[in-house]
């Protein structure tokens, strides 16, 4: 699984306004169990797509996570 991690941290190096590159690795930083740094890019993909329903169910689900 953080083999999956990778791509996307290049990807958003080389665009990081992209709000679908910061919604996948947030995903992908949640499912190995990076809450923290899965948190800082559900953040950033609300703030980049705030009319994305799934990135702020993202987000909402990584802080129940981290408030638990």
């Amino acid at each position: 699984p953080s083999e999956a991690v990778a791509p996307y941290l290049r990807a958003t190096e080389l665009d990081g306004e992209s709000g679908a590159l910061r919604f996948n690795l947030a995903l992908a930083l949640a499912r190995i169990g990076r809450w923290q740094e899965a948190h800082r890019q559900a953040a950033a993909a609300v703030e980049l797509t705030p009319d994305s329903s799934e990135a702020q169910r993202l987000k909402a689900q990584i802080e129940a996570h981290l408030h638990r």
